[in-house]
């Protein structure tokens, strides 16, 4: 208060009392930047009294005024304070942290009542869209994000003189923001936070070191900083004696480090056990979460099964627990698999479910990830148009923070999209942009995508290399899915290309590949094979080896279908454009009786597909009517 007298008195003299100006200059050297009403709190005075000598101050040469009547030290004269004056006159701080504790108390108030006046808005980007929003609410967009701006400045600013004041009290403060943060989706702000604590890192306990690393590795690896956030988390593993939870956390970390980087049988080893010490310890919400992540492990490697089974037992768990976040994330994945499995139904309930939930829990990421996982379903179900709705809504929750490996996801799913459309520019610019900037687990989709886009724009050669370069990738990193995928676009090729006599190379390889595989969508996977060796052998004179690819992949394609791209009609059609007027009547015929054979002797697909037999009997009769044509001309 000396110092600040000695300031005070040598701006000249004061409407104001001495003791109130005095103590407006203490307040403004002491917490800055700060507004009448903050240093009414601090001096535990009457704020129209402040208010006198607040505006006063505005005048000095050391005072900086700031917008909305906020006051600050000139930098210089701040320096001078803090390293010269203080330490002289509050040698121990403890002023200093009394002040700071008061102003973080006024800062949490002040930010509680604007965080009420946003939560009555309860807005989103996309809200502002619509005119009858904009009425009910009397706020702009803009407005909106200015006042979300000043609200989380408010809580930076109160961490900053917690931690100062009282750091077990402020390191709780730093726990509770990135908490609300992440729920709010407000990553830069939760990515700020750890510069405020940088300076305590030092004086922080083991424990709150471990748990401000864990959150740290979280940030970095949401940012794409893949390598950075493994580094660390290794790190953190190597620390002796963890406690079952903390080991579980960070075996959880590195696994989606791992699986990320493209290295999934080390993610799911991760994954693995941390369910064995969940179960081990009866850590039930652990357990919750170590499930869901050896399921998407699982899920990554085409054991959409096993996947399954995981997914199922942790939304039963998340349930027991109410741990809703959870419930939507797992809600998500298993709408994924049964996707995967053709049953339309049951997807698009999981995934309406997941969104709904999402709205409800205001988790904007985790309704960012259920309106992504919405437009992967309607793909899989070749609704472009629907998807590319709820790939956008999913984007306009998220554009605007640093989630690189969601934003990657969802953009990449959109390329599919656009490339059911046609609209290859688009799909070409999203598939770029998640190349550069994605996770490593994510590039055999984006390859497998590029692909279909070259494909259909002509580029038979270019979609072919896209593939080779896709399976090898693919089978660097464990993704045996879009292994699958490609080597069955791959055969689609050698078609294009005439070169048939390569079908007993690719049927090889084929039952190496299925013999690595299990559930619905590799059983259709290897009908689609079978049908379309089934073509190369035809037009190659191996018509043994096509009826014996055609009985076994036809009954596979029918029990397993998805939608109109994917159908037993759709599937037969193309081999019935491909060789009527190309391949021999009696051979059409041959084929036909055999097929007919085979579909009669299953019940259910005589029930379910009637038509067929209508097919197989058009292709026996190409032979009796090269028959009777042959008696007739003689």
């Amino acid at each position: 208060r000396t110092a600040s007298a000695h300031l005070c008195a040598s701006a000249g003299p004061d409407d104001a009392t001495p003791d109130t100006l005095e103590g407006a200059c203490a307040a403004a050297r002491t917490v800055y930047p700060a507004d009448a009403a903050m240093v009414a709190v601090l001096l535990d005075a009457p704020l129209a009294e402040v208010q006198g000598a607040f505006g006063q101050l505005q005048g000095r040469s050391f005072i900086k005024p700031l917008p909305g009547d906020v006051l600050t030290l000139h930098d210089e004269i701040r320096d001078v304070v803090r390293e010269v004056i203080w330490p002289q006159v509050d040698p121990d701080g403890s002023q200093r942290r009394g002040a700071s504790h008061r102003a973080a108390l006024y800062l949490a108030a002040q930010a509680d009542q604007l965080f009420a006046q946003l939560e009555k808005v309860r807005a989103t980007p996309a809200n502002f869209l619509h005119e009858n929003h904009r009425q009910k609410t009397n706020i702009t967009f803009s407005e909106y994000t200015i006042l979300r701006r000043r609200y989380w400045r408010l809580r930076g600013q109160q961490l900053t003189h917690m931690l100062f004041a009282a750091l077990d009290e402020g390191f709780e403060t730093f726990l509770a923001l990135y908490e609300e943060a992440t729920n709010q989706y407000a990553l830069q702000f939760r990515g700020s936070l750890f510069n405020f604590l940088h300076p305590y890192t030092s004086a922080l306990s083991p424990t709150q070191r471990f748990a401000r690393d864990v959150r740290w590795s979280r940030q970095l690896l949401e940012q794409g900083q893949y390598s950075e956030a493994k580094q660390l988390t290794m790190a953190m593993i190597a620390q002796p004696e963890l406690p079952p939870r903390d080991q579980i956390e960070t075996l959880i970390l590195m696994g989606n480090i791992e699986t990320r980087l493209g290295f999934l049988d080390q993610g799911f080893a991760n994954f693995e056990r941390a369910v064995r010490i969940s179960r081990l310890h009866e850590l039930h919400p652990e357990l919750v979460r170590a499930l869901n992540a050896r399921g998407w492990a699982c899920r990554s490697q085409g054991r959409h099964d096993d996947a399954l089974r995981d997914y199922l037992e942790a939304y039963q768990g998340s349930l027991l627990i109410t741990d809703w976040q959870q419930t939507v994330r797992i809600l998500t994945n298993i709408s994924f698999i049964s996707a995967l499995s053709g049953d339309r139904q049951a997807a698009f309930e999981s995934a309406l479910s997941a969104v709904k939930l999402s709205q409800r829990s205001v988790a904007r990421r985790e309704e960012a990830a259920a309106y992504s996982n919405l437009g992967a379903v309607h793909v899989r179900f070749n609704e472009p148009h629907e998807a590319l709705e709820a790939y956008t809504r999913a984007l306009n929750l998220i554009d605007n923070e640093q989630d690189i490996d969601l934003i990657s996801l969802i953009r990449c799913g959109r390329a599919y999209a656009y490339q059911l459309q046609g609209a290859f520019r688009e799909a070409t610019e999203d598939l770029i942009w998640a190349m550069v900037y994605g996770p490593v687990n994510l590039r055999p989709r984006i390859l497998y995508t590029q692909a279909l886009v070259e494909r259909d724009s002509g580029n038979l050669l270019q979609a072919r290399d896209k593939l080779v370069v896709c399976r090898e990738l693919s089978r660097e990193i464990g993704d045996q899915f879009n292994d699958f995928k490609s080597f069955a676009d791959l055969i689609e090729l050698v078609w294009e290309f005439g070169e048939y006599d390569h079908w007993s190379t690719y049927a090889r390889e084929l039952d190496e590949l299925y013999s690595m595989q299990q559930g619905t969508e590799a059983k259709r996977l290897r009908g689609s094979c079978l049908r379309k060796l089934g073509d190369l052998a035809v037009f190659n004179g191996d018509y043994d080896a096509a009826l014996a690819f055609y009985e076994e992949g036809y009954p596979l394609i029918a029990e397993n279908e998805i939608h109109a791209r994917y159908t037993i009609r759709s599937q037969m059609q193309q081999s019935d454009d491909r060789m009527r007027g190309r391949v021999p009547a009696k051979i059409m015929s041959r084929l036909g009786h055999g097929l007919a054979q085979c579909w009669r002797s299953t019940p259910m697909l005589v029930v379910k597909y009637p038509e067929a037999l209508l097919t197989f009997q058009q292709w026996i009769d190409m032979g009796a009517q090269e028959d009777h044509e042959a008696v007739a001309y003689r």
